[in-house]
């Protein structure tokens, strides 16, 4: 027998605040890298 689920928070924890600021930093410097290194890289070399 499933025990009930808990009804979810609308406020977030600190657990999600930090991983939507990880996330926040982390996704701009990714797109700089594939548009600015990878891409000449893929266009020169492969």
């Amino acid at each position: 027998m499933a025990l009930p689920l808990a009804a979810p928070s609308a406020r977030l924890d600190r657990a999600a605040w930090s991983w939507a600021w990880l996330q926040g930093t982390r996704d701009p410097y990714v797109v700089l890298i594939m548009i600015y290194v990878f891409a000449p890289y893929f266009v020169r070399d492969v």
